[in-house]
């Protein structure tokens, strides 16, 4: 268990659930497979992840296409699309009350993205970790190796992991909590943003 810098600011509660109707109504309008592939305001493939932005106002779906979509909650309408073809999404982090997503791809790559305005804020290739949170100020990564002792073949390989915080505006990273002698299974971080939980 470690305790995140002095300057991390306390995240406010969390969004709201939505109710089981808008995320079914979302649903329903998400393409079949007879679906027009002309049709812009539907996922083309089926959704693979979803999760709720802007105070609980607005509902956010990945899709197997390589887009997310923005939807309202009282109207259904899709308000915003994003354009993640390039690396199609694995899985979207949502800050709890500012306008910022995280996407992940399955190589690695991640985009910070602005709600407000669809605007790509940075796109990171060459960041290691695999997203797992994301507060009003950092995303949490996790990333786990082993290392070889190529020169004692009788040594045991040692496993190795860190948890890597990274702005959230820009991607920089900000700081990294190492782990020894195992790899992290499972991270979690408290409300609010005092203390991140690693499960080895």
């Amino acid at each position: 268990m470690h305790k995140n810098p002095s300057s991390l600011s306390p995240a406010s509660s969390r969004p709201g659930c939505l109710p089981a109707q808008v995320v079914a109504g979302v649903l329903t309008r998400s393409a079949g497979p007879r679906r027009l592939l002309h049709d812009t305001g539907i996922h083309r493939e089926r959704i693979s992840t979803m999760a709720a932005a802007l105070d609980g106002t607005h509902l956010v779906t990945a899709s197997t296409d390589g887009t997310v979509r923005l939807w309202e909650a009282a109207s259904g309408r899709c308000a915003r699309v994003f354009d993640c073809r390039n690396s199609g999404p694995s899985g979207i982090f949502i800050s709890p009350t500012r306008p910022r997503m995280v996407t992940a791809a399955p190589l690695g790559w991640k985009k910070i993205w602005n709600l407000a305005d669809g605007k790509c804020l940075a796109v990171l290739t060459d960041h290691p970790g695999i997203p797992v949170h994301c507060d009003d100020t950092f995303f949490y990564c996790k990333q786990n190796w082993i290392v070889h002792n190529f020169l004692d073949k009788k040594s045991r390989d040692a496993q190795r992991s860190e948890v890597i915080l990274y702005n959230i505006d820009n991607g920089e990273r900000v700081r990294a909590f190492p782990v020894e002698g195992s790899h992290i299974v499972s991270l979690k971080v408290s409300p609010d943003s005092a203390l991140i939980t690693a499960v080895n």
